[in-house]
């Protein structure tokens, strides 16, 4: 963040989004979100972005792998895996100190050992809908998904729907 090379676990980057003035770059392990300056590239240090309090509930090595900018610029945030085994894993969708979180379900199918389909990426359509690549490792296998506009908006109340993405 310095300038300084980071150690192992620091450098575990899975996300990137460009916002126009910066790379936000998502790392896991240690959950957090640094933002790099585009001009002149990647002058100064980095800066620690705000990130929801409740990403300690990500896995170590289930932080945040997907990370889009929405249209109205608030980023959609997903972790890979929560601490404990579960159906589902945290998203949230808002900026600076402002976030909602939101449920996303994982999807089983009688992958080896019971593992599920999880989100790795994710970017948004021109339209304002998102794509989610997911993956399960074993077997091999992947699936791209769609988040309709209209399921990002936070629903009013203290439990928010779950997102409901759709193949």
């Amino acid at each position: 963040a310095g300038g300084e090379r980071l150690s192992r676990h620091a450098r575990d980057a899975e996300s990137l989004v460009e916002d126009g003035a910066s790379l936000e770059v998502g790392f896991e392990r240690e959950n957090r979100i640094l933002a790099y300056a585009l001009a002149p590239p990647f002058a100064g240090p980095a800066r620690e972005v705000l990130t929801p309090r409740g990403l300690r509930h990500c896995r170590a090595n289930g932080g945040i792998e997907a990370m889009t900018l929405l249209a109205d610029g608030r980023r959609l945030l997903v972790c890979e895996a929560r601490r404990r085994p579960a159906d589902d894993t945290p998203a949230w969708i808002g900026a600076g100190e402002r976030w909602t979180e939101r449920s996303y379900p994982l999807f089983f199918d009688g992958g080896g050992g019971g593992e599920p389909f999880r989100p790795t990426s994710a970017a948004r359509l021109p339209g304002g809908d998102l794509l989610l690549l997911e993956r399960r490792v074993p077997p091999i296998g992947a699936r791209v998904l769609r988040i309709a506009r209209e399921d990002l908006a936070a629903a009013a109340g203290d439990s928010p729907p779950p997102l409901h993405p759709r193949e």
